[in-house]
């Protein structure tokens, strides 16, 4: 039994994540980590946590999303370089 109806919520989540995220190719990448998430074996509600932060993040910063290299298994961090100074200076976008 599925209390908190996670596939339909993340069904509706992937259904509208263009428009969520305001581009094809941030749509792509966003994509490609729910596939990774999936393929180490997270749970759909911590793949719903992890990508709806994630695309908070990227309307934040307003920039496409890079994706250099699918990161391996040893470290899955190993891609993920996010100057914070840049970002904070940055700010959110206006309206």
């Amino acid at each position: 039994m599925d209390l908190h109806d996670v596939d339909r919520r993340l069904n509706r989540f992937l259904g509208s994540l263009e428009e969520k995220c305001g581009s094809k190719e941030n749509a792509k990448h966003i994509r490609r980590f729910i596939d990774y998430c999936f393929s180490i074996g997270l749970s759909k509600m911590r793949v719903l946590k992890y990508v709806s932060t994630l695309v908070k993040i990227s309307r934040v910063i307003g920039k496409p999303l890079r994706i250099n290299s699918t990161p391996t298994l040893k470290n899955p961090n190993q891609n993920l370089k996010v100057n914070f100074s840049q970002v904070m200076r940055a700010g959110p976008k206006p309206p």
